[in-house]
């Protein structure tokens, strides 16, 4: 799947929960996560931190893995947290890009034509994009 497909997928899977979320009068949506994980290159690991980026410079950032794929709207304020350990084996860095959905970007799908405006603005939890696998048994930070 190429990615103008794999966006035009993420944008009606988004639209069809948008839909669900008002119809239910649900004041928050249900979590999602998605987890990727590869070992490559230095060059393929910042092909993949380059593709956030540019997804954060046009407001939309897409993560995919081989079962399901997600679309984020970053807001407009966004909280960035960096973590550095290195120990006699081992290094990592571990990055944290989160921001609250306030109403201009939750409902960034309303700006498309002939979609159904909201009819009162609701809170709901910060989004997060984690880089690191979730903890594992035995994982220490």
């Amino acid at each position: 799947m190429n990615m103008k497909d794999a966006a035009r997928t993420a944008r009606e899977k988004s639209a069809e929960l948008m839909d669900r979320f008002r119809s239910t009068g649900s004041h928050m949506l249900h979590e999602e996560k998605i987890y990727f994980e590869t070992l490559d290159d230095p060059e393929m690991v910042k092909a993949l931190l380059l593709h956030v980026v540019e997804g954060i410079d046009q407001g939309r950032v897409i993560l995919a893995n081989e079962e399901e794929e997600m679309v984020l709207y970053p807001g407009s304020l966004l909280k960035l947290a960096i973590k550095g350990k290195r120990t006699q084996s081992t290094s990592k860095i571990k990055l944290s890009i989160s921001w609250s959905r306030l109403d201009e970007d939750r409902y960034t799908l309303d700006d498309e034509p002939g979609a159904v405006q909201p009819k009162e603005a609701v809170d709901t939890p910060a989004d997060t994009l984690e880089t690191e696998a979730p903890d594992k048994p035995g994982n220490t930070d």
